[in-house]
């Protein structure tokens, strides 16, 4: 079975997460309708559409997911910044620039040379 999906088609189970990093099962869904078009509200929808994308991440295996209360960070051998992307970044400001540096190095250990 197959699901339609604007002038996409997704097989029926597209987006459920079994992943081991998430150890739970999840589905999924565009059921929401964006009713707040005020600027903070479409920055809101903005923002978190771009984490739904990111988080299907967990659905590719050669790529990993980081979820941390500071941010969600996405890590691929592919040298491509939209594979390796930090999203949701809540840094102290009183640390910025050593949790910066940390993120950067992380980043860096893992790319291919």
């Amino acid at each position: 079975m197959f699901i339609a999906a604007g002038s996409f088609v997704f097989p029926a189970d597209f987006g459920k997460c079994t992943s081991a990093c998430h150890n739970t099962e999840e589905v999924i869904t565009l059921d929401r309708i964006l009713t707040d078009t005020s600027t903070p509200g479409l920055t809101a929808a903005i923002e978190t559409n771009l984490q739904a994308l990111f988080e299907l991440f967990r659905l590719w295996p050669q790529a990993e997911l980081y979820e941390t209360p500071e941010s969600i960070r996405t890590v691929t051998d592919i040298p491509f910044p939209l594979f390796n992307s930090v999203l949701r970044a809540r840094l102290p400001s009183e640390r910025i620039d050593q949790a910066i540096d940390s993120i950067m190095a992380e980043y860096r250990s893992t790319m291919p040379r």
